[in-house]
């Protein structure tokens, strides 16, 4: 497992096998790494970026493997299939800076809405923790937002998107029975427009 010290020193490690450029290798961490960096979860199994890996970096990765027993896909760019359609760089914040390595990190309103794509019943505690640091001003601006990100998807466009109502539910402070009565709610309507319930 990662915890924040862990990945931090495993990017000492990759910066370490990497040969000087002009310019640093850059990475662009989400998933359960994001949470760890920002302490909003104590560790996770691997570390996911969203950019793809190059053949440097990935010469750094399996040597960093090798020295320190990590899994063979201890570093990973399966959350590129996620990546929002308008996510940019120049909106994400700096974790790790190196003269061989940069890694960043997107606003959180960014990994909330990648993780609303991946409709992982895990992941709904993340969306939970990620909430009050977006700044979605709705859930209909959430709703909105997805659709911009996430174009080609439209039929997860809906304001009564399960996953994110019971994440505003929670964060109101409503009761557990609130809560069910809303996914019911949002399941049905949900269901009525064809949209497939992935996270309860």
């Amino acid at each position: 497992m990662f915890d924040k010290a862990t990945i931090i020193a495993s990017f000492d490690a990759i910066a370490e096998h990497l040969e000087q450029e002009r310019a640093p290798a850059g990475l662009l961490v989400v998933g359960g790494s994001y949470m760890a960096l920002h302490g909003l979860r104590e560790s996770t199994r691997d570390i996911d970026t969203v950019n793809r890996i190059t053949d440097a970096i990935r010469n750094a990765v399996d040597e960093v493997a090798r020295s320190r027993g990590f899994q063979p896909n201890w570093l990973n760019d399966r959350a590129a299939a996620f990546a929002p359609a308008d996510l940019a760089e120049a909106d994400c914040t700096v974790f790790y800076e190196h003269a061989r390595l940069r890694v960043l990190g997107p606003p959180p309103g960014c990994v909330f809405l990648m993780k609303l794509y991946a409709a992982r019943e895990p992941d709904y505690d993340d969306l939970v923790a990620l909430w009050p640091r977006c700044n979605f001003t709705s859930l209909s601006d959430a709703a909105d937002r997805f659709t911009v990100a996430y174009p080609h998807a439209p039929e997860l466009r809906v304001s009564c998107n399960p996953a994110v109502g019971l994440v505003i539910a929670r964060q109101t402070g409503f009761n557990r029975r609130a809560q069910d009565q809303a996914l019911s709610q949002q399941t049905a309507c949900a269901q009525d427009r064809g949209v497939r319930v992935s996270i309860t």
